[in-house]
């Protein structure tokens, strides 16, 4: 049975506090409608809202709060906002979350191209982060991006965006996180995934396809995570992914990839990798020993499933926390996973493969771990 939780409303002393600069009430289980007062507390710079129960529309009178800094209403349950001009009053943000909000105008869905039109006639200069993710945008990415010149992140995912990334995302100077995934973009990924800055970019599930030229991810030396998966980079391996050498994050699954992997990316790889998904794609070969790259220090990933690979299984990180090697065409014994029993690992998964030989002992000592919630 399900435990009942207990949802209150805003507390009305707050109604008192028209001085407050700074509100947190984030996280907890207030319910019904956000109270118009808050729209009262004109001389605060900081107001979070975000991880609640509210429900209905979101009240116009925040648009008084014309020194706010930073306003979040991230995932704020059944909240819509019906009319979004309130949002453009606000000439100091620095900050805004609407993740999870339905945005509306007059009955329909926002447009991005026009929403980043309004939005940077007060705010192009000062905003450093946009968090807009699950928001029914509809449109495109268009060039009012350029605008937003102090854009540090920007997150505009699970939405229902159409067209291609406009080159004018990759030229803003500051941008350290893009995510656009989860939308219906298509187009090129070449030259659309950031500046020499970008450290954090997701393209993932969308039509996208292409294969970035070396020399050019060669300029992005500050990129540390990136996830392309389900889109067109294939048929061949992207030889691209050498030049990145702060990588550590690296999600390339269902991308039509049916190609060898170059020895060089398993031999000349940065000790440094944490996630490695190339799951779902048509990659031949044997898988090198894998616990050179990988960061010794920090818990990592491999989903290596759906594949081809075949030959024996090397040694892996100490690390591991999650091993998928299934589907595959490995063949050998499964001694190694004695290097791996006695830490981090608890998703394990080597079905569908030729693999031979005794259970070796020291698996035993991984179920022990299990029944007893190690």
């Amino acid at each position: 049975m399900a435990q009942e939780v207990n949802v209150t409303p805003l507390p009305m002393f707050i109604d008192s506090m028209s001085r407050l600069r700074y509100l947190d009430l984030s996280t907890n289980f207030f319910n019904g409608s956000i109270p118009v007062f808050i729209g009262s507390m004109t001389r605060s710079r900081y107001l979070d809202l975000s991880y609640n129960s509210f429900s209905g529309s979101i009240p116009p009178e925040l648009g008084s709060l014309k020194n706010l800094h930073f306003l979040s209403l991230n995932t704020i349950s059944n909240c819509t906002i019906e009319n979004i001009d309130w949002l453009f009053h606000h000439s100091h943000l620095h900050h805004l979350e609407l993740d999870g909000i339905s945005l509306a105008k007059a009955n329909h869905w926002v447009n991005l191209p026009d929403f980043l039109n309004n939005l940077s006639g007060c705010t192009s200069v000062t905003l450093q982060e946009l968090d807009a993710s699950s928001s029914k945008f509809t449109g495109s990415l268009s060039d009012n991006i350029k605008k937003f010149s102090s854009l540090e992140y920007l997150s505009i995912s699970h939405n229902q965006l159409n067209g291609s990334i406009r080159e004018k995302v990759r030229q803003l100077p500051k941008l350290e996180t893009l995510d656009v995934s989860s939308n219906s973009l298509s187009g090129a990924i070449s030259k659309s995934i950031g500046t020499s800055n970008i450290v954090k970019v997701n393209l993932s599930n969308n039509s996208l396809k292409g294969v970035p030229s070396e020399a050019y991810m060669s300029n992005l030396s500050s990129v540390e995570q990136i996830d392309l998966s389900s889109c067109m980079l294939g048929p061949s391996f992207p030889k691209w992914i050498q030049k990145l050498k702060s990588l550590n994050y690296l999600d390339i699954a269902n991308t039509n990839i049916s190609d060898t992997i170059p020895v060089e990316f398993w031999t000349l790889w940065p000790s440094q990798l944490t996630h490695l998904n190339l799951s779902s794609n048509n990659i031949t070969g044997e898988v090198t020993y894998l616990s050179s790259n990988f960061n010794p220090n920090v818990i990592s990933r491999i989903d290596l499933s759906s594949n081809n690979f075949y030959g024996s299984i090397p040694y892996v990180p100490s690390t591991l926390e999650w091993l998928d090697l299934s589907r595959n065409k490995l063949s050998g014994g499964i001694f190694f996973l004695c290097e791996v029993v006695d830490g981090q690992l608890s998703f394990l998964d080597l079905s569908d493969n030729s693999l031979t030989g005794q259970i070796p002992d020291c698996l035993w000592n991984f179920c022990w771990n299990l029944v007893n919630g190690y």
